[in-house]
């Protein structure tokens, strides 16, 4: 998977919506002058929604999230269609590299660049592969 790939899945946007939430609630206490509850709410809502998302799409027959299917990209298992299990691996294990070891992740990101077969490090987790579709 490429970098250009992840950002037009619908990742980026996901994240976009969910990081302008979070900016948002960490002014409303300035702007209000109290308290807000708002980034506990929209990162506690981002993280399931992402993650049912990712899973559904790409543990789906198709494979493709809406971005994948404009791009003509899908994910699938190294040996058929991929299974709900591996999708949801997947997306727990960008996830975990994005958030717990930010280099890891751009470097998960980055990797396909130079691996023999365009894996990133969550799909040999998970056992997939992104094709043309």
């Amino acid at each position: 998977m490429r970098l250009r790939d992840a950002c037009a899945d619908g990742r980026l946007s996901l994240d976009i919506v969910g990081g302008a939430a979070l900016v948002l609630g960490a002014l409303a206490p300035v702007a209000g002058g109290g308290w807000s509850s708002w980034p506990a709410a929209s990162a506690l809502l981002s993280l399931p929604l992402n993650l049912a998302y990712f899973t559904i799409a790409h543990g789906s027959r198709r494979g493709q999230t809406l971005g994948d299917w404009v791009n003509r990209i899908a994910v699938r298992g190294e040996d058929g269609p991929t299974s709900y299990g591996q999708a949801f691996g997947r997306t727990v294990m960008i996830g975990l590299f994005l958030g717990l070891f930010f280099v890891g992740g751009f470097l998960d990101f980055l990797w396909p660049l130079w691996d023999h077969r365009r894996q990133a490090w969550h799909d040999k987790v998970a056992g997939t592969i992104v094709v043309r579709s």
